[in-house]
């Protein structure tokens, strides 16, 4: 039964509906830090997501209601789909997932410990994650390739119109950013890398079988393109990470 409703329900009460009725492990989306509670707590906390599930209207007696129980299977088993961190000067970081499992879609958002559940678009998966990232300006400027051998984390010496470009934009100020993975999650599956900057928005990704790094303004049909090709990746193209990309100029 495809989910079509939106409810919003506390982080605790998705892990405890995963759990407790044994629906599958949890998520990217829904880590964070668990502390250990004392048995009276654990009561509390049960009583708490109880009610927060009942409030939702999700339960039927003491179970799951059928739709919202499939939902949640489609997000911790996801067929298809892509999950997000995302970081903007206003919004501060959040989450997103869009998962896919046959017909079964659903847009599930995290900020802090709260979150919400939404239907989603089989056709649409990309678009659909795609309009949860704030716009941004997008530039018009040439795209820059180089060697990932040039690149200003691979090496010390700056050398090159290209590998200058690069190492420019790098150290631009940032104002938001983030990683878009396919789903489902895999080692050999890596992300789609963002960057809000002074001189707009850029996407950074390196061809693995020829080590070529690529940045190119993030017009939204080259988003789109790039989260298609991520869809369909495997271990021979992967794209460059935050992390790696700003670890030589932090």
């Amino acid at each position: 039964m495809a989910w079509r409703d939106d409810v919003t329900l506390h982080r605790q009460s998705l892990l405890h509906a995963l759990t407790t009725y044994d629906l599958g492990p949890t998520p990217a989306i829904l880590t964070g830090r668990e502390v250990w509670l004392p048995q009276e707590s654990r009561a509390k906390l049960e009583e708490a997501v109880t009610a927060d599930l009942a409030d939702a209207d999700v339960l039927v007696g003491a179970q799951l209601r059928e739709d919202f129980a499939s939902a949640l299977m489609t997000v911790a088993y996801p067929a298809s789909g892509y999950f997000a961190w995302v970081q903007h000067e206003e919004y501060g970081r959040y989450g997103v997932a869009v998962s896919c499992s046959g017909t079964d879609c659903v847009l599930l958002l995290r900020r802090g410990e709260w979150t919400r559940l939404l239907p989603a678009a089989p056709d649409a998966l990309a678009e659909t994650l795609l309009a949860e990232i704030p716009d941004f300006e997008i530039h018009r400027d040439d795209t820059i390739n180089l060697p990932e051998s040039e690149t200003p984390w691979a090496t010390d010496e700056i050398s090159g119109a290209e590998a200058r470009r690069l190492d420019t934009l790098l150290k631009l100020p940032r104002y938001g950013g983030g990683q878009i993975h396919a789903l489902p999650a895999s080692d050999t599956r890596s992300a789609v890398t963002y960057l809000d900057t002074a001189a707009g928005r850029w996407l950074l990704s390196l061809d693995t079988a020829n080590q070529w790094v690529t940045a190119t303004p993030a017009h939204p049909d080259v988003f789109l393109h790039h989260l298609d090709a991520l869809g369909r990746s495997d271990s021979r193209q992967r794209h460059v990470s935050v992390s790696r990309s700003v670890s030589r100029n932090s």
